[in-house]
């Protein structure tokens, strides 16, 4: 009897298992990160798009810098189990820089220089279509150059 309630509590575990417990862990704002972690082996998905998950099962979600208001996050988790979250995203206000009195040929470049442009962003574009599995965002990040920081956005959210 004692060893027929166990098989039965330890079917009742695989089949009516706890939801992924998923934890997120940063500021959901325009132009922010979090970093996710979740049971390996889950599936993501934000807003409809797949998140690839590690082995370990951390993930990261990127949010545009005019990104909406709110962003839906859905987790699945290995048995089956799915946590659906609704993300408020804050607003951020950007200080903006601008620059006037530039030559003409800087604003509308030439047609050889057009071009080029053209050529770059077609490469950049394909390049973020890229999808590779390793997770170096868990080792952070630094910055990519040194000096005087411009386009910088306000210290606060709004």
């Amino acid at each position: 009897m004692v060893r027929t309630l166990a098989i039965l509590v330890a079917l009742l575990a695989l089949v009516g298992g706890a939801a992924a417990e998923t934890r997120l862990q940063g500021n959901p704002v325009q132009g922010g990160l979090l970093i996710g972690r979740t049971d390996p082996g889950a599936t993501v998905v934000l807003d409809g798009r797949s998140v690839r998950v590690d082995a370990d099962g951390v993930f990261v979600l990127g949010f545009h810098r005019d990104a909406p208001a709110s962003a839906d996050l859905t987790v699945t988790a290995p048995d089956g189990s799915v946590d659906r979250r609704t993300l408020a995203i804050a607003a951020r206000t950007y200080d903006i820089q601008r620059i006037d009195g530039l030559p003409s040929r800087m604003v509308t470049p030439p047609p050889e220089v057009t071009e080029r442009i053209r050529r770059e962003n077609a490469r950049i574009a394909a390049l973020r279509e890229v999808d590779r599995p390793e997770s170096q965002f868990r080792s952070g990040f630094v910055w990519p150059a040194i000096g005087r920081i411009s386009g910088s956005t306000a210290a606060s959210a709004s």
